[in-house]
């Protein structure tokens, strides 16, 4: 027997709901932060332009002073705190001579080159910088701004730093969630094991269907299913050892009786009657067992493959075994058979079995006659066994399939030969019908399906 699983149906949901949140929160996250970056990006752009336009407009005259005075030798400097620490400035001439630069800036090399208008890349001190250069028309200067890639992440670190703790808190209360709403959905599986845990062996109540969820549903019905069955089974099963005991009872007691009467007999004549008395409830006792240990073979074994039987070969087996059990009384063993249909398919000694029991009730009623006939009908083939016996009433045919049913009738029968053959034929998928025959007795007709293509 192998070892019981160890996963969880609680973690694996769990898991499956964080999984899905992580992978939509990172998802969302990197097209977000994409997106993020793109406009951050565009929004700085912009704002270097701005910068650049901002100095235009506000220093325009000072910036024509300073280009037409040629003799300054020097650039003028503008402090730090002007455009703050992040941004770059210089104003050039159109004769390539620097005028006016940041404190930040360099003094001898443009931040971008020149003649390049709009936006570029340049390196500042060995860091990559984002440029901005305009010439307005109106005025004898290019101006250049540029700000380092470093001062632009920074920019986007702080947003993006709480776009992830933002991010992490959604993932913790989804978890939490599916955690609350998972062990919640989980409760009536735990119930229902809980009540299986507290039940005796013998406890086959249905269990409770109300509240369960509907994935939950069948597995709970098919338990009650299975249960009503084993119930059921039981209880024949009571049934059945009840009725077997009362039936043993009566050869027993017979035969404890006969053993005590012969033992006490001084007629050897009479105690000879009484010994073949005794011999005569033991094999009523022996048969009865047969039948008993028959039954319960054919009602506890697993579903055996099928495998086509010829029916000539059977009913010859069958024959066999009569012989060699001995006839009842003084009725013929010969069985007048013709086959149309020359074979079915069934389990080999559940079909043996049946025959076995079917030709032995009808030799032991008939009066000298015993037909057996197969046919192919549609969807398989029919066997009629026809005697020209007594028969039975068809009040009574239902009942004789019972259990130690004997219909008040004499004989070695302990009335259990047809319901063999009912649990036969339950087993095949088979019917099995009670009818008049033409020969005056009984017939049995059964059906037995085609093997399946």
């Amino acid at each position: 027997m192998s070892a019981p699983s160890r996963w969880s149906i609680r973690t694996r949901l769990l898991a499956i709901a964080t999984g899905a949140a992580l992978a939509a929160w990172g998802a969302g996250g990197v097209a977000t932060m994409l997106s993020a970056r793109d406009v951050h990006e565009q929004l700085q752009d912009e704002r270097l332009a701005q910068v650049a336009r901002t100095v235009l407009a506000f220093a325009d005259h000072e910036l024509a002073e300073i280009a037409r005075d040629a003799g300054a030798a020097q650039p003028h400097v503008e402090p730090g705190v002007a455009l703050g620490a992040r941004y770059h400035l210089q104003v050039w001439g159109r004769d390539g001579r620097l005028l006016l630069r940041s404190a930040n800036a360099p003094a001898d090399v443009p931040l971008a080159p020149h003649g390049a208008t709009g936006f570029g890349a340049g390196h500042l001190a060995g860091a990559p910088t984002r440029t901005y250069r305009e010439a307005p028309s109106a005025l004898p200067v290019e101006i250049q701004v540029a700000e380092t890639l470093a001062d632009r992440a920074t920019a986007l670190t702080r947003p993006g730093l709480a776009y992830a703790l933002g991010g992490l808190a959604a993932v913790l209360l989804i978890a939490g969630s599916a955690a609350a709403f998972v062990l919640r959905a989980l409760r009536p599986l735990e119930r229902a094991a809980h009540t299986l845990q507290q039940r005796t062996p013998l406890d086959l109540a249905a269990l409770p269907l109300d509240g369960a969820p509907r994935e939950l549903a069948p597995m709970l019905a098919a338990l009650n299913t299975l249960f009503g069955r084993v119930a059921q089974q039981l209880s024949a099963e009571r049934g059945f050892t009840a009725l077997a005991a009362h039936e043993l009872r009566a050869p027993l007691a017979a035969l404890r009786m006969q053993a005590q009467v012969a033992a006490r007999t001084p007629d050897a004549a009479q105690r000879g009657t009484l010994l073949a008395a005794v011999l005569a409830s033991v094999d009523r006792c022996s048969h009865l067992l047969e039948q008993l240990l028959t039954l319960s073979r054919v009602d506890d074994s697993a579903p055996a493959a099928a495998e086509r039987i010829t029916l000539a070969d059977l009913l010859a087996a069958v024959q066999a075994t009569l012989a060699a059990e001995g006839p009842d009384g003084t009725r013929p063993l010969h069985v007048a058979a013709r086959f149309d249909a020359p074979a079915v398919h069934g389990q080999p000694f559940g079909m043996q079995t049946l025959l076995r029991n079917l030709l032995q009730n009808a030799l032991r009623h008939a009066a000298g006659r015993v037909e057996l006939h197969s046919d192919a009908v549609t969807g398989g083939v029919r066997l009629r066994i026809d005697d020209d016996g007594p028969g039975i009433a068809p009040a009574d045919r239902a009942r004789v399939f019972e259990r130690f049913v004997r219909l008040d009738a004499p004989g070695f029968g302990v009335g259990l030969g047809l319901s063999i053959v009912q649990s036969v034929v339950r087993a095949h998928g088979a019917r099995v019908t009670l009818a008049d025959s033409p020969l005056g007795g009984l017939r049995v007709e059964l059906w037995f399906p085609d093997a399946p293509a």
